[in-house]
């Protein structure tokens, strides 16, 4: 994210040589709060579920024991009292607790090494955001993120703070939107089990019956942590025809979908985004929702033009799954 940190309120408490430096570095550690989390559990990072599930140790997820963040980020410029920072690790609004410079001395020792999904988990975590508000006085910034992050009298670390509702069913667009059911099992590989959907999306292939449970389970599972809605595609809330997906995200409130191939040629896909959208935009309170999708799937760029989406200048979001290279665009629709 990128913004101004401003101390105390836009003054810094210091001494008479508390003055800003006429020629600051160019990098800077900053460390936040993560004061809009909920409990620590198992995930799957970025709530990909296509992913396997991680300890939170293993990740760099927001729901953790220590509600403190670190993070690099590029000194742009100093104005007076007020430090512009670009590519900070952060949700906008959060409390900066400290600013220090970074020293190439104080990086990783010899060679680093990741997993190699890594650089796409990690894709486009330090766009553009709002600005961060740093506080003088530490222990008075932490008491305020906790009277933000949950209600008088409830526990320190709320489980589910933005559950999602139990039930869901949106209409609209002479479509039924509605949660997956026990009864949909016997459809689901029919309905998924194509190379084309193996080939764009992350459903796995080959799609069988215990892959319908395994989706389903995990399907409601992100419903209760508040992570995604997955809900089936229907024209009167019966057959599913396929499906439309909602996951919140720090780059984020991302749609996705997959119409089975014997459905398609009805606009099943674009008028489904167009609902969930809706839905997000008056339910989540969400100012825009994003699509990621490959620039050789056509369709799926048809569908994202149809839907009202426009081409978001941003970087690719390039890396391998199933054993093929893949570069996704972003495309957005802003709220109305």
């Amino acid at each position: 994210m990128g913004g101004a940190a401003v101390t105390d309120g836009g003054r810094h408490r210091g001494g008479p040589d508390a003055n800003p430096p006429r020629r600051a570095p160019p990098s800077r550690t900053a460390s936040t709060s993560w004061h809009r989390t909920g409990g620590v559990r198992c995930s799957a990072p970025r709530s990909k579920m296509n992913w396997p599930l991680m300890g939170i140790f293993a990740q760099r997820g927001k729901n953790r024991p220590n509600w403190l963040g670190v993070s690099r980020c590029r000194l742009v410029k100093v104005d007076g009292l007020d430090i512009h920072v670009s590519g900070l690790d952060a949700v906008g609004g959060s409390p900066a607790l400290d600013i220090k410079p970074y020293m190439a001395e104080s990086g990783p020792i010899g060679e680093m090494r990741q997993p190699a999904g890594s650089s796409r988990s990690c894709a486009r975590i330090t766009e553009p955001a709002a600005s961060v508000r740093t506080c003088g006085r530490a222990h008075r910034v932490v008491k305020r993120c906790l009277a933000l992050a949950r209600p008088r009298g409830a526990p320190c670390m709320a489980k589910n703070p933005s559950s999602f509702p139990e039930h869901v069913e949106l209409s609209g667009q002479n479509l039924v939107l509605r949660d997956w059911t026990e009864a949909d099992l016997p459809a689901m590989p029919g309905l998924f089990d194509h190379p084309d959907i193996a080939y764009w999306t992350p459903f796995v292939s080959p799609f069988d019956a215990a892959a319908a449970r395994a989706r389903l389970d995990r399907a409601r599972r992100l419903r209760r942590e508040g992570s995604a809605i997955l809900l089936a595609i229907t024209a009167d809330g019966g057959a599913p025809m396929g499906e439309v997906m909602l996951r919140r995200a720090p780059e984020g409130t991302e749609l996705g979908y997959a119409v089975s191939p014997a459905f398609r040629g009805q606009g099943l896909a674009a008028r489904a985004v167009r609902v969930m959208a809706s839905y997000a935009f008056e339910h989540l309170a969400a100012e825009q929702v994003i699509l990621e999708l490959e620039a050789e799937n056509a369709a799926s760029v048809a569908v994202a033009a149809r839907a009202g989406f426009r081409l978001l200048d941003m970087p690719l979001i390039t890396g391998e799954e199933k054993g093929r290279p893949y570069a996704l665009q972003t495309w957005g629709l802003d709220r109305p």
